[in-house]
């Protein structure tokens, strides 16, 4: 199997792949982490899309999960979706023939300017060089009306591949005037979701014969060679097979989730931050 580059268009297509019977690679229609994540960035855009007739664009909608929820909330308005993916694409065409569909890569968008009065972008800047995301917000600005709305969110994070909180918020203070940041504290979650993923994950791969697709869930070569050892795989596969529904429960528990970010709040406020979510205006 080809070890993709992290944010490729490749890397894209091979996470929506399998679309249709098994979602795509983050589990946005499955677990709850993500549908709490959504559940935040719904919470704000509820707050102004009551108007009829709005034109609102989500950018890296990938599956449309997202995507449907917002159209949910109005259907008198008019969605655009856009990823980097074919694959999501062709798909959400047939899902969601409501919307308008087409494939985007940023830091470009390849529509008329002052076209839309709310664009979307959802954990998807973070893919982008340092000047990639200032262009990218050039472009996200140019494709706005005036006083139009932009809604970011990325992952809170020291590694490169995302935004540090500081980060996150000068870009969106360089292009747009911020009307409200609002934080997911997700971060003791991720710790305990840990090894529940991977027991899933592992079920999955076994079940379906795909060993080599153990690349993707660890870098670490002990592992790689632990868990793609037939002996091993022999011995531990029927106790993955039981703990995979205990796991699945977890994964999927509203409550827990919930429950846990709350905790987090109060006891990590800034530690916990595991998401910043902005809300910025043209």
């Amino acid at each position: 199997m080809k070890n993709y580059h992290y944010g490729s268009e490749e890397w894209f297509e091979n996470k929506f792949s399998n679309l249709e019977h098994k979602g795509d690679g983050w589990g946005h229609n499955i677990y709850s982490s993500q549908k709490y994540r959504m559940g935040s960035c719904l919470e704000i855009l509820a707050e102004f899309i009551s108007e009829d007739n709005l034109n609102i664009l989500d950018v890296g909608c990938a599956a449309c999960d997202f995507t449907n929820l917002v159209h949910n909330l109005n259907k008198n308005n008019n969605i655009f979706a856009s990823d980097i993916s074919k694959n999501a694409v062709k798909h959400n065409s047939s899902k969601y023939k409501e919307f308008e569909h087409s494939v985007q890569r940023l830091p470009k968008l390849n529509f008329k300017d002052s076209n839309f009065d709310t664009i979307i972008a959802l954990e998807v800047i973070n893919y982008l060089n340092l000047e990639e995301r200032e262009e990218a917000m050039q472009s996200v600005k140019s494709k706005l009306k005036s006083g139009g709305h932009f809604l970011f969110s990325t992952v809170i994070s020291n590694n490169s591949r995302y935004f540090t909180e500081d980060e996150a918020v000068q870009l969106l203070k360089n292009h747009f005037q911020i009307k409200k940041i609002k934080y997911n504290h997700s971060k003791l979650w991720e710790y305990l979701e840990y090894i529940p993923t991977g027991v899933l994950m592992l079920n999955t791969i076994y079940t379906d014969g795909k060993i080599k697709e153990i690349l993707y869930l660890t870098s670490n070569t002990f592992l790689r060679s632990l868990l793609t050892n037939k002996i091993f795989i022999r011995f531990i596969f029927p106790l993955i097979k039981i703990l995979s529904k205990p796991s699945f429960s977890f994964l999927t528990s509203d409550f827990l989730v919930s429950f846990v970010n709350n905790i987090s709040k109060i006891f990590f406020p800034r530690s916990g931050k595991s998401h910043v979510i902005i809300l910025a205006q043209k």
